[in-house]
C-alpha cells in the first residue's frame, strides 16, 4: 500500500471517529437536556412529558426552550408562558419574562428565590400531603376534584387582598394560587403534573385544565448555569460550546497520526546495525545472543539458510519454498554421491534437539558445503 493511500484511509477513518463522537456527544447532551424536572421533553418520573401528549392531542401546541429571549420572542397575547424551575432565573432574567407579552404568565414550583424576583406578595407554607380536595369555587378545579399532591416541595400563601384565585389548600397555604403582582395576575402552581403523578385521582384533569386555558403554550426552563453567573458577578465563559469535541477529535487525530507514522518493530535481527563491525564480530554476537536465549531453532535455521542460499547460487537453483530445496538436494546428491533424503534433512530438516546436536548439525553443514564446492 502506497504512503499516499495509506494517508487518505487515515485521515477518513479520523474524520469517521470524529463524527461518531460529535454524535455521542450531542446524543449525550440531548438526553441530559431532558431528564430535568418538569421538563415535558422528559419521560422520567419527574418530568411532565405526559402531560405535555394529553395537550399536545388536545390540539395544544407546545414549545420548550431554554432560552429567556427565545421564549420572550415566541409569547403573544395567545400563549401561556409557563416558566419551569423558576428558581434558576435571576432577577434581571425574571423582570424580562414578567414584562412580557402573554396571555397567561405560571410559575410551576416556585420557591422564595422566585417569589422574590417577580415581586410577588406570597411567602412558602407546608406542602400539601394527602389526597387533597379544591377548596374552591374554580370551574377548573372543581372539574378536576382532588387530586394527588405528592410531588408538593411547598405551599403558598398571600395577604387575601392580593390572592385572585385560591385551591387546594393545606396547612394555611395553597397548591394553586393565582395572585397579583408587578407584571399582572401570576399562577402559581405547586406540582401535580410529574409524569409520576398524573394517573392519580383528579390530577391528569386538573393539569388540563390549568395548563390547556391557551392554544399555544411556551415552556420556559431555567438554566442553573445563567443563575451562577449573574447571582456570583461571573461573566460568561471563555471557552467557546465546541471545545470539548474538538478536543476529542484533536486527540484521535493525534493518536491515528502517531500509529501511522510510528515506527514498527520488525523480526528479529534484521534492523541495520548502526555501526560498521567485522562479520566475524557479527557472527560472534549473534550466535552469543542466540545461545543466550536457547534459540537452537533459529540458529540452525540461519546455518542452513547460508548453506542453501550458496549452494544454490553455485548449482543455479532457486531455492523459495520446499520445491527448490527438493530441487537443490537432488542436484547436490547427484554430485557429491549422498542419499537425496539425508541431503534434504541437513539442508531442511527438523531443529536441533539439542546445543551438542546444533554443534553437529554445524559440522555436518560445513562438510556437505565442502564436499558439494569440492567436486
Amino acid at each position: 500500500m502506497s504512503t499516499r493511500r495509506r494517508a487518505v484511509l487515515v485521515g477518513a477513518g479520523v474524520l469517521v471517529v470524529a463524527a461518531l463522537i460529535v454524535l455521542v456527544i450531542g446524543s449525550y447532551r440531548h438526553q441530559v437536556s431532558v431528564q430535568r424536572s418538569d421538563d415535558p421533553r422528559s419521560t422520567t418520573a419527574e418530568g411532565t412529558r405526559a402531560l405535555a401528549q394529553l395537550l399536545t392531542d388536545e390540539g395544544v401546541r407546545i414549545t420548550t426552550t431554554d432560552d429567556v429571549d427565545t421564549a420572550i420572542a415566541r409569547s403573544d397575547q395567545r400563549t401561556l408562558l409557563v416558566v419551569a424551575s423558576p428558581d434558576l432565573l435571576s432577577d434581571e432574567q425574571a423582570a424580562q419574562v414578567g414584562g412580557a407579552t402573554y396571555a397567561r404568565l405560571l410559575l410551576l414550583r416556585p420557591r422564595a428565590a422566585a417569589l422574590r424576583a417577580f415581586g410577588l406578595p406570597v411567602d412558602q407554607s407546608a406542602p400539601a400531603v394527602g389526597t387533597v380536595d379544591p377548596g374552591c369555587a374554580d370551574p377548573a378545579a372543581t372539574a378536576a376534584g382532588a387530586i394527588d399532591p405528592g410531588d408538593f416541595r411547598v405551599g403558598y400563601a398571600s395577604q387575601a387582598g392580593a390572592v385572585a384565585l385560591r385551591c387546594y389548600p393545606a396547612a394555611g397555604g395553597a397548591g394553586w394560587l393565582r395572585v397579583g403582582g408587578p407584571f399582572g395576575p401570576v399562577d402559581l402552581v405547586a406540582g401535580g403534573v410529574s409524569n409520576d403523578l398524573l394517573a392519580h385521582q383528579g390530577n391528569a384533569a386538573f393539569g388540563m385544565n390549568v395548563f390547556g386555558t391557551q392554544p399555544e403554550i411556551v415552556w420556559l426552563m431555567g438554566r442553573s448555569a445563567a443563575v451562577t453567573a449573574s447571582r456570583s458577578g461571573a461573566g460568561p465563559t471563555l471557552l467557546p460550546a465546541w471545545w470539548a469535541p474538538a478536543v476529542v477529535q484533536a486527540f484521535v487525530a493525534l493518536v491515528a497520526v502517531g500509529i501511522w507514522r510510528g515506527r514498527r518493530l520488525g523480526p528479529i535481527l534484521h534492523e541495520p546495525l548502526p555501526v560498521t563491525v567485522r562479520a566475524a564480530e557479527t557472527v560472534a554476537g549473534h550466535g552469543r545472543m542466540y545461545a543466550r536465549i536457547g534459540a537452537r531453532d533459529r540458529a540452525a535455521e540461519a546455518l542452513r539458510a547460508g548453506v542453501r542460499d550458496r549452494l544454490g547460487r553455485v548449482y543455479g537453483h532457486r531455492v523459495s519454498d520446499s520445491d527448490g530445496v527438493l530441487a537443490l538436494s537432488a542436484a547436490v546428491a547427484n554430485r557429491t554421491g549422498r542419499p537425496a533424503p539425508e541431503v534434504a534433512r541437513l539442508l531442511a530438516g527438523p531443529p536441533p534437539g539439542s546445543d551438542d546436536d546444533l554443534v553437529t548439525l554445524a559440522a555436518q553443514l560445513d562438510r556437505l558445503e565442502q564436499e558439494a564446492r569440492r567436486l
